[in-house]
């Protein structure tokens, strides 16, 4: 099921996540919600989901580094109606202090729980942008969208989808040292 190249690409980002130098006792956690829309995936219509996300957080200055591991669940309408949940681990990089815009991207397995079709077991991948505002030390609002892919096997086509959502987050251990 994992090729050579799906093992080393998730060490990479897992050791990334296990260098990364947090700022003194501060991790971000975040809930997303999402409205998902599938990308050339057949008879799938529109759904709703989610993703919790946390990870060690390096403030410098203006510019913050996010290390994250992700779990989130995306259920989606229509005649093949999947459900798909992925584990992801990636990096979120920031530039601001107050308001913050942010690139980032996560790669991890995912598995697609067909409704008429076999199931999906993959690589998985997103790219995206948010906007996240500090509404007082330690709580976090903003805005995100992103592509989200499942890689085929073969015999189940792969699955792309966009989602647009907002997010918040809480920073365990803010307002102590800073």
């Amino acid at each position: 099921m994992f090729t050579k190249f799906h093992w080393a690409a998730l060490a990479l980002f897992l050791s990334a996540f296990l260098l990364t130098t947090p700022s003194p006792a501060q991790v971000p956690v975040a809930l997303d919600i999402d409205y998902a829309a599938p990308v050339d995936s057949g008879p799938v219509e529109e759904g709703f989901g989610g993703q919790l996300r946390f990870g060690p957080m390096m403030d410098l200055a203006i510019l913050r580094l996010t290390t994250e591991l992700g779990l989130g669940v995306h259920d989606f309408a229509g005649p093949l109606g999947p459900t798909v949940f992925r584990g992801v681990i990636g990096t979120r990089l920031g530039l601001g202090i107050l308001i913050r815009p942010s690139v980032y991207g996560h790669l991890g397995v995912g598995h697609a729980n067909f409704d008429t079709t076999p199931d999906l077991t993959h690589l998985t991948l997103d790219v995206g942008a948010a906007l996240d505002f500090s509404v007082v030390p330690g709580f976090e609002l903003g805005a995100h969208g992103a592509y989200n892919f499942l890689f085929g096997d073969g015999t189940v086509g792969s699955f792309g989808f966009l989602v647009l959502g907002g997010h918040m987050t809480f920073i365990l251990g803010a307002g102590g040292d800073d």
